[in-house]
């Protein structure tokens, strides 16, 4: 399944700022559009990813 469609977002294939909140929301981090550095959003993506559990 494609990630945008995952999340209920209009599927673009760009990773616009709602696509982003979107993931900051499923995630559990700050929601506010924008991947910054260094971004918790990533940080908690690799960890789910290290855990199996995304």
């Amino acid at each position: 399944m494609k990630p945008q469609k995952m999340l209920g977002v209009k599927q673009d294939g760009y990773a616009e700022p709602i696509t982003i909140k979107e993931k900051q929301r499923r995630y559990g981090t700050t929601v506010d559009g924008v991947i910054s550095k260094p971004s918790l959003m990533i940080k908690e993506r690799q960890r789910r990813l290290n855990n199996g559990k995304l």
